[in-house]
């Protein structure tokens, strides 16, 4: 996964949230994408790590 996959549910969350006018669905938009990021970040990170071991321990 790359950062692309990141950045397009960044311009989702603005694109979605900005046409939003009930702060109730706006908040709970904000909250989903905030743990889709996140989700795709800790996946990101734990894949260069993981790569980051192997690599050592193969050595």
């Amino acid at each position: 996964m790359d950062y692309y996959y990141i950045l397009l549910l960044v311009i989702a969350a603005f694109l979605s949230i900005k046409g939003e006018k009930k702060t109730n669905r706006k908040k709970l938009f904000i909250w989903i994408y905030i743990v889709l990021i996140g989700v795709a970040l800790m996946y990101n990170f734990g894949e260069s790590i993981g790569q980051m071991i192997y690599k050592i321990s193969n050595t």
